[in-house]
């Protein structure tokens, strides 16, 4: 089966992408640090998505490379790709339960109230 995503949810995807890059840079780079294998990252912003995972540039202190954020399952829409986003975010945060909340998970407390 194809990686791509239909265009529809493919440019829904893109759009979430780039509220995250603009809105949740701590949160991006929380995910590429913990769950791509870039620990020394200082910097990331998602480029890509397709139904398997996400491709993250990311830049180190010696140079920049593009890593993956895998999902645990094939996205066909965009509640699959928010339930992967969920997933990857908690594989993070178990990975480093003593970081500070991101402003994603802080936006997620609040509205659980």
């Amino acid at each position: 089966m194809s990686r791509e995503l239909d265009p529809d949810v493919a440019a829904g995807a893109h759009k979430r992408l780039q509220h995250l890059n603009r809105k949740h840079p701590d949160t991006v780079l929380f995910l590429a640090r913990h769950t791509s294998g870039v620990p020394d990252a200082i910097d990331a912003e998602l480029v890509a998505v397709d139904r398997d995972g996400i491709d993250v540039e990311v830049r180190e202190a010696r140079g920049s490379t593009t890593a993956r954020l895998e999902f645990a399952a094939p996205i066909n829409a965009a509640p699959d790709l928010r339930r992967q986003l969920g997933g990857l975010l908690d594989e993070a945060r178990a990975a480093a339960p003593d970081e500070p909340l991101t402003s994603l998970e802080e936006e997620i407390q609040s509205h659980r109230g």
